[in-house]
């Protein structure tokens, strides 16, 4: 490992692990890029949500040298996907808010959403439930455990 994993403020910490030869005997900048993609998964069907890990200071362990880059560029290059966007159908009413603010407050420019959103036709349903915020999507054939009967 290049680095250890943290001691927590109550004093607790993992035990030592040692350092990984094969990153401290080379005489190359640890980590190699600046940059690198961590995660990417969807959310709200098309929008795809991409989890970056930046490094700005990097370290050879051969000549002891720290580099602190000052500003990093990331760019993109899209493809063609062969999936299919699953977009959903409807929505309750209450549940559009906590969608909202849930890619609001998860990505770090969201002033560029509008402009890269994909947004479906979803519909709106008014009547739903105010209790709960989810939605059980089941085979017409699932029996009722409370009633003892299949539902129709």
């Amino acid at each position: 490992m290049p680095v250890q994993t943290p001691e927590f403020e109550n004093g607790e910490n993992v035990d030592f692990t040692p350092p990984d030869s094969t990153i401290y005997a080379h005489n190359m900048i640890y980590p190699y890029s600046s940059a690198q993609i961590v995660s990417h998964s969807y959310m709200d069907g098309a929008n795809n949500i991409v989890s970056i890990a930046l490094f700005p200071l990097r370290y050879n362990p051969v000549t002891g040298v720290v580099t602190f880059a000052n500003n990093i560029s990331i760019s993109f290059n899209y493809v063609p996907s062969s999936e299919q966007p699953l977009y959903p159908t409807k929505r309750f009413a209450i549940d559009t808010p906590k969608y909202d603010a849930y890619l609001y407050n998860l990505v770090e420019n969201p002033n560029d959403i509008a402009t890269h959103r994909n947004l479906s036709n979803i519909e709106i349903d008014p009547s739903g439930p105010e209790d709960f915020n989810y939605l059980i999507i089941c085979p017409d054939d699932v029996v009722d455990l409370e009633q003892g009967e299949e539902n129709p």
